[in-house]
C-alpha cells in the first residue's frame, strides 16, 4: 500500500480525523484508512446501483417495438387501443 501523506491533508480534515482517532482510541492512520475503505465500499455500492439502474432501463428500451400506453390505475404496460376498442 502507498504510503499515506496524512500531514498534506487540510488542517481541519487532519484535526477532525485526529479527533476522530483518539474517541476510538486507534492510530491516526489507522482512522484514515478505515475511512478510506469505508469511502470505497459506498463508491462500488454506486456503482452497483448504478449498473442496476442502467440494466433497468436497458430491459424497458428493449421492450418489442408494439406501441405502448400507460393506463391510470393499471401497473401493466398494456398495448395502445385500436380504433375497434372505441367503437
Amino acid at each position: 500500500m502507498p504510503a499515506l501523506h496524512i500531514h498534506s491533508m487540510p488542517q481541519d480534515l487532519y484535526s477532525y480525523l485526529q479527533k476522530l482517532a483518539f474517541a476510538k482510541n486507534c492510530s491516526l492512520d489507522a482512522q484514515v484508512i478505515v475511512l478510506l475503505s469505508q469511502f470505497q465500499q459506498q463508491e462500488e455500492k454506486r456503482e452497483q446501483q448504478a449498473r442496476i439502474l442502467a440494466d433497468i432501463y436497458q430491459s424497458r428500451t428493449a421492450l418489442p417495438n408494439k406501441q405502448c400506453h400507460w393506463r391510470r390505475g393499471n401497473p401493466l404496460w398494456l398495448p395502445a387501443p385500436t380504433n375497434r376498442d372505441f367503437s
